[in-house]
């Protein structure tokens, strides 16, 4: 009479050597197999390398990087994690790109002008999270027209006059020139 059977071992070390053998009772004897072995899988996070942000504007920019080892795992999730703060983690602002190894990249959108941002591709399996090394970034500044008020003109005499007036706002650019024109 052929029974199967199967058992779990759990609690096992990663990356270890293991030996067994199968060992039956009945009520004459003891049998036992030949000893066999077997070695655990190796897991780890994985490696995530974060690489260039390009096409920095306004409010929003291009995120690369790339999972270049899945740890032994798959790879779930993968993405950028960025903030207004040095090293950021997927508790900040997070910008999800697909599952898996390769390369990968997304646009980060809703971003505050005129500051600098720090971000870092990270890949996520069933060890952990592992983090690219941190790149960082300033959005532009949109610049708009300045503003001028034109003063009185005074002095006028039969061939001058003296005016001007006052700059009371750059349009967050720098004013280059300044003066007055006249018909």
């Amino acid at each position: 009479d052929k029974k199967q059977f199967e058992v779990e071992v759990d609690s096992l070390v990663d990356g270890k050597r293991y030996y067994y053998r199968h060992v039956v009772w009945n009520s004459f004897n003891r049998y036992e197999t030949e000893v066999h072995r077997f070695t655990t899988l190796s897991l780890y996070a994985p490696t995530v390398t974060t690489d260039s942000v390009t096409g920095v504007g306004h409010t929003t920019a291009e995120c690369h990087g790339a999972v270049t080892a899945d740890g032994g795992a798959e790879v779930t999730v993968r993405g950028f994690c960025y903030a207004l703060h040095d090293i950021p983690t997927t508790a900040d602002s997070v910008l999800l790109c697909g599952e898996g190894t390769g390369s990968f990249g997304g646009m980060l959108e809703g971003l505050a002008e005129d500051a600098i941002y720090y971000v870092r591709a990270f890949a996520t399996n069933r060890v952990g999270t592992a983090y690219g090394f941190q790149k960082s970034f300033k959005t532009q500044l949109t610049v708009i027209m300045p503003e001028v008020v034109t003063g009185e003109v005074t002095d006028i005499g039969q061939t001058t006059a003296t005016g001007g007036g006052n700059v009371t706002s750059s349009g967050n650019g720098t004013v280059t020139e300044r003066g007055i024109c006249w018909s």
